[in-house]
């Protein structure tokens, strides 16, 4: 095998003096192909960019934005506002280097000129390639454009271009990147292509998302040599270009730049060569690192998870082998040297030393974002972990200190890297070693923090034991559900059926209805109200109907007549949801049953009974023998005409309110049919409602509710509001109304022996009565 090319060659691709030509192209390495596969690589260079620039501009979203980072800056890292000397302008470099292929390019086609003068027609050669096997398509793009003599002068062009001004001219140029690699060849590629574009990297942010993608290219597309994009033996020269990328200040390029060479710093053949990572990514990450800009140390906490997760790849393939196989060994490509299983295992174990060094160091840094980089990277790194003692002695103290920062901007990445330890520490040891770090982010005094612990809160809960969530992770939630900030009180709302499920229906009665019924329901902020009227349905489902009765369905009946229509559309939206909510609830209540106490089987539940009692009254016989009931007035009154007076006994009926204790498993589930006619004043509203969107949301669940409520209760309520909508002002409701009568009249038409008997007695009868009386055509197109 040959011999990976010396590490000085990297370092001479990053030198401002490269040429990218000094010598005549040698035509002997040139494929040849026809113009029309120019057009052809261009296109799809054209589709991938695209879909680069918008992966790019959807990565770049976060919880901080970068005008907040700016203001974390301003007055830790004054002196970094000065410009990047890797950044400085080299167009007297590009100018030469632009020069000298261009001159390249032009004596061949003044040779190709010559050749034709002298009535020697240049040959074009055709290569047919084989089809790809789908395991190869797998591994990387073939890239078969050939490259002909009569496209020399097209390639001179396309490197003019690479230094035009206008940014639109070079975008195309920098997208025919991979068409000039191949004139050049792989080893041209790496020593003269790769140098002159990394002078271009001080450029407008369009033109670096366009190059990112490009260079990566050059690897996918094997025009730098090898075999394949994994474990490329020729990936190193990728990154001079990747480096200075990594340090542009716009966060859209420099995350699109780690993205990919991070990719890139995966695929490496560390196995294969032992020697690269320290010959070429150690240097790599401690450049990064020790650099005096954010922005270097910023991606180098990114990219050092990349690394990280290979190794920890390699050391898991390589450990249950060291047993059984202590006697194998591995030739080392790159000197032949031979090396066990246990040397091998050694050297990751330093390598992931290495680079937990620089991120400890990343961890104290005095900028704000760098320390919010590297707690991102602590819960990567934990996430491909398995052993439990490096964790908890390396990464866990890390974490700590990374969670108590002063700054919220680093604390609000502390919940995700948090829930990273539930897949290596059991519930206990979760416990143990982080219950107290759970409560102050729950608790903690920046709003970002809680709502972020909030959203996230059912995968804390999840980290636990059930006795702990029911002891200390339910008082927390209340707190959040009482949070003063209307955005927080919003998302754990929303969370209120999930945390139902995880403490059971008893502590749900005892703990979250009160706060629903008392607090919750007079909120007065609309979008809180909103978010308890999405989940009041749900979190009906998992209470006994009896409970619901009489501790929500008064509120259920208050958020239907809220002043602010979506309140009363999440209600709706839900009740349409009910045949799924009940599937769920089956699926799930035979594991909760097994799962449950005896003592939370039981449940208090105030039902109202009939009593009989007996009681003694005075009673007055007349002279027909009919016994009058003395009340206490009148037996203080004397006797008339020689009435006889007696005591008699007499039954008494009354109802009593009384707790009961009854088990889960023996009471019915909630009802929904309770609510038919609490309904009816809301869907009318809406209906009627001034905003179209709101008329357009009820419409759309008009064929949910008739699948719910049933043929006779649609007929004589709701068909009339569907028959009116249809002359609704609004077009998009007029259709959506049309369309919604299609999918009532499938419902019914079903659910009946003559298959189309709604439709024949009641459908299509009153939309010729419509026809027939409307003065209107676009309602007449409608009902036809």
């Amino acid at each position: 095998m040959d011999r990976i090319e010396p590490s000085n060659e990297s370092s001479s691709a990053s030198s401002s003096s490269s040429s990218l030509s000094s010598t005549d192209i040698d035509n002997d390495t040139m494929m040849k192909q026809s113009s029309a596969a120019t057009s052809k690589v261009n296109n799809t260079t054209t589709t991938t960019t695209t879909n680069t620039t918008t992966a790019s501009a959807n990565h770049a979203m976060e919880v901080d934005s970068e005008d907040d980072d700016d203001d974390l800056l301003q007055s830790n890292s004054n002196h970094e506002h000065e410009h990047n000397p890797n950044r400085d302008d080299h167009n007297h470099n590009h100018s030469h280097h632009q020069t000298q292929a261009t001159n390249d390019i032009d004596r061949h086609t003044e040779h190709t000129e010559h050749t034709h003068a002298n009535g020697n027609t240049p040959t074009t050669t055709t290569t047919t390639t084989p089809p790809q096997s789908s395991a190869s398509r797998s591994q990387s793009d073939e890239f078969d454009v050939e490259i002909t003599e009569e496209d020399y002068e097209s390639i001179a062009i396309m490197i003019d271009e690479l230094m035009k001004d206008d940014p639109a001219i070079r975008i195309k140029a920098i997208r025919s990147l991979p068409i000039i690699s191949k004139a050049l060849g792989a080893e041209r590629t790496r020593s003269e292509l790769i140098p002159y574009i990394t002078q271009m990297i001080d450029d407008d942010d369009e033109v670096l998302l366009v190059l990112i993608e490009e260079i990566y290219r050059l690897l996918t597309l094997k025009l730098i040599g090898g075999h394949c994009t994994v474990n490329n033996r020729y990936a190193f020269c990728l990154i001079p270009p990747f480096e200075r990328l990594c340090q542009v200040e716009e966060k859209i390029v420099r995350d699109e730049a780690t993205l990919k060479f991070g990719q890139i710093i995966h695929d490496m053949p560390y196995r294969q060569y032992p020697s690269y990572f320290e010959q070429y990514v150690l240097p790599l990450f401690k450049r990064l690192c020790d650099c005096e800009y954010h922005t270097s140390r910023i991606s180098g906490a990114t990219l050092i998870a990349n690394a990280f997760s290979k190794f920890t790849q390699l050391l898991n393939d390589a450990q249950p082998q060291a047993p059984a196989q202590a006697a194998e060994t591995e030739t080392d490509t790159e000197t032949g040297a031979v090396e066990d299983t246990a040397s091998l295992c050694t050297r990751l174990q330093r390598y992931k030393s290495e680079m937990r060094d620089l991120l400890c160091e990343l961890c104290t840094d005095n900028i704000p974002i760098v320390r919010r980089s590297a707690i991102i990277t602590v819960g990567k790194i934990v996430s491909v972990l398995h052993d439990k003692q490096e964790v908890l002695q390396h990464y866990l103290p890390l974490f700590k200190k990374l969670a108590n920062d002063d700054q919220d901007n680093v604390r609000v990445f502390a919940v995700d890297t948090l829930i990273q330890f539930s897949h290596i520490l059991s519930p206990q040891e979760v416990k143990e070693h982080l219950i107290y770090h759970i409560r102050l982010l729950t608790c903690d005094q920046a709003w970002r923090v809680r709502y972020i612990a909030s959203d996230n809160f059912i995968n804390l809960c999840a980290m636990l034991d059930t006795r702990t969530v029911r002891d200390a992770m339910v008082s927390y939630f209340i707190k959040l559900l009482k949070d003063n900030e209307p955005e927080v009180r919003a998302v754990a709302i929303s969370k209120i059926p999930g945390v139902a499920k995880l403490i059971g229906v008893k502590l749900s009665i005892e703990t979250l209805i009160p706060i629903i019924c008392d607090k919750l329901i007079d909120d007065k902020n609309k979008y809180a109200r909103a978010s308890l009227a999405s989940i009041i349905i749900p979190f009906c489902y998992l209470l006994p109907h009896q409970i619901v009765i009489d501790k929500i369905l008064s509120c259920i009946l208050r958020i239907l007549k809220d002043e602010y229509p979506n309140v009363r559309l999440h209600v709706i939206s839900n009740i349409c949801a009910e045949s799924e909510c009940v599937i769920e609830d089956k699926d799930k209540d035979k594991d909760e049953d097994e799962d449950a106490d005896d003592d939370e089987e039981m449940i208090e539940v105030e039902v109202e009974t009939e009593v009989i009692d007996e009681v003694e009254v005075m009673v007055e016989v007349d002279e027909h023998g009919n016994e009058i009931e003395l009340d206490a007035t009148q037996l203080s009154m004397p006797c008339m005409d020689g009435r006889e007076h007696k005591l008699v006994t007499r039954k008494r009926k009354r109802m009593e309110k009384r707790v009961e204790k009854r088990r889960m498993r023996g009471m019915k589930k909630f009802d929904i049919s309770q609510l038919e006619e609490a309904i009816i004043p809301s869907i009318m509203e809406l209906t009627l409602d001034h905003d179209w969107r709101v008329r357009l949301g009820i419409i759309e669940k008009f064929p949910a509710l008739a699948k719910q409520f049933g043929l006779q209760f649609f007929t004589e309520r709701l068909f009339s509001l569907c028959l009116a909508s249809l002359e609704d002002n609004v077009a998009d409701i007029r259709l959506a109304a049309a369309s919604n009568l299609y999918q009532i009249a499938t419902v019914f038409n079903a659910s009946q022996r003559d298959q189309f008997a709604w439709t024949k007695e009641h459908l299509i009868p009153a939309l010729i009565d419509k026809i027939t009386t409307s003065k209107h055509y676009l309602h007449r197109i409608v009902y036809l």
